[in-house]
Formats: structure tokens, sequence, C-alpha cells
């Protein structure tokens, strides 16, 4: 039987490989997009950004609440100039279809900002049919076609662990949404859009 670690890795922090189901090509990379308007921003709004989501994370923490990904600058203070305007152009790409998401993995692979074939971590040693199926069962998870149990199910079949879901009670969802809201609120008074895709599904 075959187990594969949880699937909550590296590739999340880009959004490059499980894509929302029925999403339009900008909600598809809303983790590549997000990095493009951060970086746009001058200094001192990029402050002020950073400020508000380490509070939200600092605040949801207290909650018992786990967030899947870094802040935006946690992951571009750690590239150099041409490395973010690769990545930039890498957008770009995406955004004019002329390449897959697939495709996009691979250059950032190349330019090592996804270790070496780290997007496959969560299907190691599944063969090519076994991984198709994975993302089909997945696609229907996220579409709301199944159920979260239905989804588990068929991929102990498969031999795919699914990473455990935060079981929150309604006093501290309430308190997350609040949480949330109040960030939202926070990024809206700056003219800036919130990344509410990365926070949406915690409250839940």
């Amino acid at each position: 039987m075959k187990k594969i670690l949880p699937f909550l890795t590296f590739l999340f922090i880009f959004g490059l490989f499980f894509l929302p189901v029925g999403a339009d090509a900008a909600e598809d990379h809303h983790h590549l997009n997000f990095l493009k308007q951060y970086e746009q921003l001058d200094d001192a709004k990029k402050q002020q950004v950073d400020q508000i989501l380490n509070q939200l994370h600092q605040e949801l923490e207290k909650l018992g609440v786990k967030t899947d990904h870094p802040n935006p600058h946690q992951i571009l203070s750690q590239l150099d100039d041409q490395k973010k305007q690769q990545i930039l152009a890498i957008i770009k790409e995406l955004d004019e279809e002329k390449i897959s998401s697939e495709e996009a993995n691979k250059k950032l692979e190349q330019l090592g900002v996804i270790p070496k074939n780290g997007h496959c971590q969560a299907f190691e040693n599944l063969d090519e049919e076994t991984k198709q199926k994975a993302k089909e069962i997945w696609k229907e998870l996220k579409s709301g076609s199944i159920t979260r149990e239905e989804a588990e199910k068929r991929f102990q079949e498969l031999g795919i662990e699914m990473p455990k879901k935060q079981e929150l009670d309604e006093e501290t969802k309430a308190k997350v949404k609040e949480a949330i809201e109040k960030a939202e609120q926070q990024f809206e008074n700056l003219g800036l859009e919130f990344p509410k895709h990365f926070y949406k599904h915690l409250a839940r």
C-alpha cells in the first residue's frame, strides 16, 4: 500500500498544482498574482501589508488555527532581483495562457524557487495513472461534487493520506471570521485587494 505525505507542501505557496475548478485564469493563479501585486507596491505599503498579515497570522495562531503559506515578504526576501523579474515573467506567461501550470512549475524548479520535484512530493511513488485519478478526486472535492468523507475514502483506496482538517467550534470560527474581516477592511483602507482566497476556508 502506497502511503503519501500530506498535501500541504511548498506547492501551496504558489497554488500551481491543484488549481480551483471552474475558476477563471486569474483565480487559478492567486498566489503568484498576489506576489505580483505585492512586488509592485512601494516600501511603505509593503510594510503596512506585512504588518496586517503578521498581525492576522498571530491572531489566528492564538486561536489555534494554522495557515498554509508564508507572507509574501518571506518568499520574496529570499530572492534576488533577477529571480523576482523571472517570476514576474512566468506570471505574465500564465496570464496570457502561453504556458500551463505544469510548465510554470518546471520553470520555477529551474529557478530554484520550488525544490526539484517539490511539487510532486504529495505523489511520491505514484504512477501517472494514479496521479491523474488523485487530481480528479481533488477537483471533485474542490468543486463540491463530493464530500470530504467521500474524497478521503477514494484517496485511501489509492493509498493517499489527506491532511487533517482543522476542527473549530462555532465560537472560534466566529473569531477567525472576525479577524479575517478586520484584515480585509485594513487592506480596503489601503486601496488594496485582500487575498481572501488564502483565508476563506479557515472559518468554514
